[in-house]
Parts: structure tokens; sequence; C-alpha cells
């Protein structure tokens, strides 16, 4: 069983294939979805909750927090993502 994804969305991605992307991933029901931006980068964490994914933080490069909607909580600063992701 898989609880979370993650997405990396690239400039390529559309929002017709995120949408897509997003409604399947709640329709196998997996409990939580991130997505981050590339610029910036920015990490957006959502919970599955009645068939949907709701927002439950946003953070900004320098901006740390604590995403809850994970297994585990998890901190983190998407500033130290910068190595990993194409800006």
């Amino acid at each position: 069983m898989v609880d979370l994804v993650i997405e990396i969305w690239s400039p390529e991605d559309t929002a017709a294939g995120r949408a897509y992307r997003r409604r399947t991933y709640a329709s196998v029901d997996i409990l939580y979805f991130w997505e981050i931006e590339q610029d910036g980068p920015v990490i957006t964490a959502y919970a599955l909750r009645d068939g949907e994914y709701r927002e439950q933080i946003t953070l900004n490069p320098g901006a740390a927090g604590t995403i809850t909607a994970a297994p585990a909580p998890v901190a983190v600063d998407p500033a130290l993502l910068n190595p990993w992701v194409r800006t």
C-alpha cells in the first residue's frame, strides 16, 4: 500500500495533467500527496479527505515548517531541496 506520493512538477506539466494525476491518486486512496514546484522550490502538502485532497500546508524556501500530511510528521525547509530540484 502506498501512503504518500510526491510529484516534482516540471514546466512541461499542464494543469490538466496535474489535475488528472491528483484525481488518479485520490481514486486509489493514496492518503497523502505532495507537490513540489521547481520554481522556488515550493512544497504543498495535501491529505485525502472525503475523496479529495485538502491542502495542509504550503512551504516556501526559507520558511521551514512541519508537514503533517504524511505517515509521520516531516520538518523541512524547501530551500534545502535546491541541489536536487532544477530551478
